[in-house]
């Protein structure tokens, strides 16, 4: 004759079958929680990818690229010692693509042209005081910065000279191309056109200056 379990085993095996059900049912819905989560994160990065694709369909490629610009690091910051920063006619343009790689070239306006003249001539008379006077008038030529720079290393007055070399370069960087970035290496500025050779200089005595 079979026998038969108390009532009181027949309850606790019940609520033991119940808890266990329900624990899988738990489960079960987190598992689909879970699930519905990372579907809803993967469409949300599809979207960030396909940001600069939507961009680029209503802007255009170059309107998203100079976009880039601002978000890069300033090199070389204005101080509150310097002359008021006002375009001294020196400007950057994008000349054609090589093998795929921009070469851009800085380029002299009219406004510019005429302070290389000037700066010619007080080069020419070998008087440092020619210079200074050329920067009261045109304070971001960077020839004339270059230039003055070096006559002050000559006068151990390196402080003074380092911070000529700095205003020469942030001239020049406010003079960027907006496609134009020293970080990416995909873009290119040829030596050899004369107009350029002022910022390789200006980089080489940063760099002097900075191995002391």
């Amino acid at each position: 004759m079979a026998r038969t379990a108390p009532p009181e085993q027949s309850n606790a095996s019940g609520k033991l079958r119940k808890k266990k059900k329900k624990q899988k049912m738990k489960k079960s819905s987190m598992g689909e929680a879970l699930e519905n989560r990372l579907e809803d994160i993967d469409r949300t990065l599809e979207r960030i990818e396909d940001s600069d694709t939507e961009l680029k369909r209503y802007f255009g490629a170059r309107a998203v690229l100079g976009e880039e610009r601002p978000r890069q690091r300033q090199r070389v910051y204005p101080k509150c010692t310097w002359p008021r920063y006002s375009k001294p006619g020196l400007s950057m343009r994008l000349l054609e693509y090589k093998k795929g790689l921009p070469l851009f070239a800085f380029e002299h306006g009219e406004e510019y042209q005429q302070a290389q003249r000037n700066f010619l001539v007080a080069v020419e008379s070998m008087e440092p005081n020619n210079i200074v006077v050329l920067l009261q008038t045109s304070p971001y030529h960077v020839d004339s910065l270059l230039q003055l720079s070096d006559a002050c290393r000559l006068e151990e007055d390196q402080e003074m000279a380092r911070d000529l070399i700095e205003t020469a370069l942030y001239s020049m960087e406010c003079a960027f191309h907006p496609l134009f970035s020293l970080t990416s290496g995909a873009c290119r500025l040829g030596y050899r056109r004369p107009e350029n050779r002022s910022f390789y200089l200006a980089l080489y005595k940063q760099m002097s200056f900075l191995e002391k």
